[in-house]
């Protein structure tokens, strides 16, 4: 920033004094635009990297935009993952759908729940919206599981994600490799492999 901007802003300071560069500040101040980026890695199961992105941009004014999404990344190939791709087409299909289910069960859940927390929450659920490449995967006692998480969008929700219950999904071609690697069974502090 600094090697590309102050001899732009040099310039006219020496060439018309303050005024212009406080002039050419105020223009391009209302141009830039402020990004964040934050990735977190949720884990890695094999070739698979689940991770969470959250996305914040600050523009002039009240120009702002967040975003929270999960995904999933072949590590092979750096592409994104769909379900179908992860789990073949048919087991795809009844995840999407117990995962619509499970999305339906969380908000139903929060709007009928009566602490004064779950109703700070109850009004935010307009903002949600369940969406099937929003994913990670997770494993819990050696089984594979599918953990949706609703992006939040507009005043309310804009920014964070609603979590989702996992899903165990029948375990695909790619698992019996991976699975050698994770433990069967977590108690505690202690984990086991078989």
């Amino acid at each position: 920033f600094s090697q590309a901007f102050v001899p732009v802003l040099a310039a006219p300071r020496a060439a018309e004094g303050d005024a212009a560069a406080k002039r050419l500040v105020d223009h391009v101040g209302t141009v830039l635009v402020g990004a964040l980026v934050l990735l977190c890695v949720l884990g890695v199961l094999g070739p698979y990297l689940s991770l969470e992105y959250h996305v914040d941009t600050a523009g002039a004014g009240e120009d702002a935009w967040h975003m929270t999404r999960h995904a999933v990344v072949d590590l092979r190939t750096n592409a994104s993952m769909s379900l179908e791709e992860l789990l073949g087409a048919e087991v795809a299909e009844s995840v999407l759908a117990r995962g619509r289910r499970a999305f339906q069960e969380t908000v139903d859940s929060i709007r009928t729940d009566s602490r004064p927390a779950a109703r700070r929450a109850a009004r935010a659920l307009g903002s949600f919206h369940f969406d099937p490449r929003s994913f990670s995967l997770v494993v819990a006692n050696g089984t594979l599981m599918i953990a949706f998480s609703a992006p939040g969008a507009g005043v309310g929700g804009e920014g964070f994600a609603l979590p989702v219950r996992p899903i165990p999904v029948s375990e695909p071609g790619w698992w019996k490799e991976v699975a050698r690697s994770i433990p069967t069974t977590t108690l505690s502090r202690e984990e086991r492999w078989a």
